[in-house]
């Protein structure tokens, strides 16, 4: 059987609505077996990107600004999407707690700080999604990258893919009989620090993850 992995970015997760078009997407094909989703984008032109929210509220703390106007943005846009796709999890909550904890172990690094605040779109949207596909009747689950071993290096600069990460992620998720909901964008380094890609992270994530199944 040809495994799939499939990849979706901001625009095709902003809404309950898009997440619903993803949902019947991963349906309508068994062999969709690894999903990879990116922050939640803009449902309208009027909003911001929770990936660029969370670049202002990093910046706001590192700032000694007040950046409680950007928690609530992000914590009302995921709380909205949960609520229309009729979830039990209060995401608002949920991702209200997150992103203070991330404040608090980090808000004395200015660049783990910001790392870590904008690796907070793409690892609760994963939760997100892999929650409404479980609700919607399919075998899904979260995995972390952490969990899985995708592990990253930053290298004079530039952040790339360890190469035992492959032989990792193809251990792993070849023995997952489940579908498999993988946040983009970030990941660690042997350390347990978070590292991101640069923009178009999750589009690197998603090929990374064909190669090694």
């Amino acid at each position: 059987m040809e495994e799939i992995v499939c990849k979706f970015g901001g625009s095709s997760l902003a809404s309950a609505e898009q997440i619903r078009k993803v949902w019947h997407i991963i349906e309508s094909d068994p062999n969709r077996r690894y999903v990879v989703v990116s922050a939640p984008g803009k449902a309208n032109p009027g909003e911001t990107k929770v990936t660029d929210l969370l670049i202002n509220l990093a910046s706001a703390v590192t700032n000694h600004f007040e950046g409680q106007h950007y928690i609530d943005l992000v914590a009302q846009k995921f709380g909205q999407i949960a609520r229309d796709l009729g979830l039990e999890k209060d995401y608002e909550v949920l991702v209200r707690q997150d992103l203070n904890d991330r404040i608090d172990k980090y808000k004395n690094n200015s660049q783990a700080l910001m790392n870590a605040l904008k690796a907070a779109g793409e690892d609760n949207n994963a939760k997100l999604v892999a929650d409404f596909f479980k609700k919607q009747g399919l075998p899904a689950i979260y995995v972390s990258p952490m969990e899985a071993g995708f592990y990253l290096e930053n290298h004079k600069g530039v952040v790339r893919c360890l190469p035992e990460s492959y032989d990792n992620l193809r251990e792993y998720l070849l023995e997952r009989h489940e579908l498999v909901v993988f946040p983009g964008f970030f990941r660690y380094d042997k350390a347990g620090n978070i590292l991101t890609f640069t923009r178009g992270g999750s589009d690197v994530t998603g090929s990374i993850l064909a190669a090694s199944v």
